[in-house]
């Protein structure tokens, strides 16, 4: 009866083949593609979410003024800026923002 059992068990058991180099690296673009999808429509969502400044500023009744750079900075421009590793785009957004920001402080009364 044992040997029986055993036969059924085998013969329902799963072979697993190793996987190839080839099919392991399909399976991570799958991932990374599907993954950058959810990250994609998490953000749209946060952002939807979002009260846009202009609409922000005239409830509080302040005046947003919005600076978007012509450059690729990223979002750590001020910090990155003036590593000495740092790309040209991050220093020139630091500079830009330490320049506006020295002009709205002699602005002040």
């Amino acid at each position: 009866m044992l040997r029986k059992t055993e036969n059924a068990l085998m013969a329902n058991a799963v072979t697993v083949k190793k996987p190839t180099l080839a099919s392991l690296a399909k399976e991570v673009q799958r991932l990374s593609e599907r993954l950058e999808d959810i990250i994609e429509l998490r953000a749209a969502a946060w952002n939807e979410t979002l009260e846009s400044p202009e609409r922000h500023g005239k409830k509080s009744r302040k005046s947003l003024i919005t600076i978007k750079p012509e450059f690729k900075s990223g979002h750590g421009f001020m910090r990155e800026g003036e590593a000495p590793h740092a790309n040209e785009a991050n220093k020139k957004a630091r500079d830009d923002a330490w320049a506006r920001w020295k002009m709205l402080l002699k602005q002040l009364p």
